[in-house]
């Protein structure tokens, strides 16, 4: 698709650096991405050091004409009618995938709060 040998790398003809920019390039929905994203041994590795991501801040007015104003505007209306209708049928969720290092962080939680109520139960798990 690229155009490019894997084997360049191996035998010392590109730089490695160059590999890692181009994976960190690769489109989100691509399969690379995409299996790291779902494998959970790789999560289990990675949730010592997981923290949620930073809020994204708000672009300047540079950034915006008209049409985009109006998309912004348009996608936080729908955020609120979502969080609304959440709101009055509690069992409604958006259908997005989860990444495995968000799982595997509940799991991990989830373990150390049972551990916590065990412990004040007087009771080992």
């Amino acid at each position: 698709m690229y155009g490019l040998d894997l084997n360049d790398w191996f035998c010392h003809e590109r730089d490695w650096r160059d590999l890692i920019e181009l994976v960190d390039g690769l489109p989100t929905g691509s399969r690379y991405p995409a299996a790291f994203h779902e494998d959970e041994e790789v999560a289990r590795a990675r949730a010592g050091d997981y923290s949620p991501p930073d809020p994204a801040e708000a672009p300047s007015f540079r950034e915006f004409d008209a049409h985009r104003y109006d998309y912004a505007r348009m996608i936080a209306l729908m955020e609120q009618i979502a969080a609304n209708v959440c709101r009055v049928d509690s069992g409604a969720q958006p259908y997005v995938p989860i990444p495995a290092i968000e799982r595997v962080q509940d799991e991990i939680a989830f373990d150390h709060l049972l551990m916590r109520a065990a412990r004040g139960l007087g009771e080992e798990i």
